[in-house]
């Protein structure tokens, strides 16, 4: 072939890769997780020692080439490293292939082991999840004999590096190129080869490894129990920041603070407020600035008088307790009562104030979405949060039990967004 032939060929090839760049380039990104790949093609192997690897484009009769099965398996344990183990047969023909420099005169078979570690180097550079490049490098064992069962046969360990890319077309399946030097290390560089693969690149099926409900091509966290809500990650404070993103991970806070808690709401965390229990300015460190003394006269306040009823609560009473029950309001996946819900739990406090001889069970529901450790926990929390509160507002700890039913108990078809909305509920019933 003709050098205008060749560069035209290295052209074409060029532009195809850039081509498919860029129709690729906006598509969905894979998520990368731990993972094993598989790797099934074909090899070609060039011993000529003319070190020219582009001429296998154009004359492949030199280098082995008949029967060339490649097999390899590959474990990705990071987003820049993976380990492989990869093993090829190939065959040079008589009188067609060259080793060493020097025409063969009778078939020669080739085999080889090799192991390596790959450096993936791609998302360094290209935002791009639909193509890994890599380099890599290794030691390996390859064996060249003459056909029949009781001819020559010798064995060399190599020394290898190479290079290689996969561009994949789904989130398991890809073609994969490579190109290897290997390097045996004899005198006269006798051995010395450079071996190219072309294939399939398969990944196994992801697993959830730490069975979160939240499958490891999907988990932000694959080796942590999360929350499926947060993508997998947990959220040991239950204040919906993850705890790879909360600077106090053990501590209810707000986003705005980056997790960390602000108990006066002054916009301080309290890690930084010298008075974190009064509200005041960030001029002050957290602290109220002084004021000047005016002298008030004192305000009494009066509480109205609760009648107190005999006995338990009739129907009517339950029907009321819950209707208001209903209107409790949490935040999302938390525990924390929204602020207009104070007034709700005053009024379910004032009943149950009525009936001191009477007590209740405080039972926590949630829908069916996320796992049911996840909403076991939930509904335990909020029911717990509406007995804490009541026990804060005067009312015997003894007569109020907490339970979390979950998703277990629902009233309405969770098929639906206003199903899911009603099971997500506080229902309030007497302890007989």
């Amino acid at each position: 072939m003709s050098y205008m032939n060749k560069l035209t060929l290295h052209f074409l090839l060029l532009s195809s890769i850039l081509s498919f760049s860029q129709d690729r380039i906006s598509g969905d990104p894979i998520t990368f997780t731990k993972n094993w790949i598989i790797k099934v093609g074909v090899n070609a192997v060039d011993e000529s020692r003319d070190w020219k690897p582009f001429d296998f484009l154009n004359d492949q009769s030199t280098s082995a080439f008949s029967n060339p099965i490649a097999l390899g398996v590959e474990y990705r344990f990071a987003n820049a490293n993976s380990i492989s183990l990869f093993g090829s047969l190939n065959k040079w023909k008589a009188d067609e292939g060259i080793i060493d420099g020097e025409l063969l005169t009778e078939d020669r078979s080739f085999s080889a082991i090799d192991l390596s570690y790959k450096f993936y180097f791609d998302h360094f550079f290209l935002n791009a999840n639909w193509l890994d490049i890599y380099a890599e490098a290794g030691l390996g064992l390859f064996f060249i004999s003459a056909t029949g069962p009781f001819n020559e046969r010798q064995s060399k360990l190599s020394q290898n590096l190479g290079f290689g890319s996969i561009i994949w077309f789904s989130k398991s399946i890809g073609l994969n190129l490579q190109v290897i030097n290997k390097f045996s290390r004899e005198e006269n560089n006798t051995g010395n080869h450079v071996q190219y693969f072309a294939g399939l690149a398969i990944k196994l099926k992801n697993k959830d490894f730490d069975r979160d409900g939240v499958k490891n091509q999907d988990d932000l966290c694959p080796s942590v129990f999360g929350e499926i809500e947060l993508n997998g990650c947990p959220d040991s404070d239950g204040d919906g920041i993850t705890d790879i993103m909360d600077s106090c991970p053990n501590e209810a806070g707000k986003s705005e603070l980056n997790g960390c808690p602000d108990s006066d709401n002054d916009g301080i965390s309290d890690s930084s407020d010298k008075c974190p229990y009064k509200a005041g300015s960030k001029d002050n460190y957290g602290c109220p600035l002084p004021e000047p003394i005016v002298e008030a006269e004192p305000i009494i306040e009066t509480k109205p008088e609760i009648v107190t009823e005999p006995g338990e609560p009739g129907e009517e009473v339950l029907k009321t307790l819950n209707d208001y029950a209903r209107t409790i309001l949490f935040d999302y996946s938390k525990s924390l009562f929204k602020q207009e819900t104070y007034e709700v739990l005053q009024s379910i406090s004032d009943i149950i104030k009525t009936y001191p001889e009477a007590s209740f069970i405080i039972e926590g529901h949630t829908d069916s979405l996320g796992s049911h450790i996840t909403n076991d926990r939930l509904s335990k929390a909020r029911a717990n949060a509406v007995r804490d509160y009541l026990i804060s507002n005067g009312i015997a700890s003894e007569r109020l039990t907490a339970i979390g039913y979950g998703e277990r108990r629902p009233k309405f078809s969770n098929a639906t967004k206003g199903g899911r909305d009603q099971n997500r509920r506080v229902e309030v019933k007497l302890k007989k």
